[in-house]
């Protein structure tokens, strides 16, 4: 496992390539229908240890002003033995194209292709549209 800030240094010019917006140790694509949110956790207990989290919220169901990875409908760790900035820039874009807009999000839900994370007000909201 990378140490956290060399991972962040290497994927920094990636992400905002992509579009990203970084505030703290959380990095946001907002889109038209969807914000994607691609976060990386301390751990409580280790100084060392963390975790890369990515999520998607649909932006009409979140009600906080800034979207965080517990707002997020959809959301995800990878698993970090295997975290090098090559394997974690593939993995957001991976996610953008699976869970990056409602319409990619819907073929997702038809396939049985959803993270076992993915909150029930997600499949609400898509009925309801």
């Amino acid at each position: 496992m990378l140490p956290r800030d060399i991972l962040i240094e290497q994927i920094r010019p990636s992400l905002k390539t992509l579009g990203f917006k970084k505030k703290g140790t959380t990095w946001i694509l907002v889109g038209a229908d969807t914000s994607v949110v691609f976060n990386i956790q301390g751990s409580q207990y280790d100084n060392g240890v963390y975790y890369i989290n990515l999520g998607t919220s649909i932006n009409i169901l979140n009600t906080k002003k800034t979207v965080t990875i517990s707002s997020c409908q959809i959301w995800q760790r990878l698993d970090k033995d295997v975290v090098n900035s090559e394997y974690v820039i593939n993995a957001v874009k991976l996610w953008i194209e699976w869970y990056g807009d409602v319409a990619a999000i819907k073929r997702k839900v038809s396939e049985g292709k959803m993270p076992r994370t993915t909150k029930t007000e997600l499949y609400g909201y898509l009925q309801s549209i």
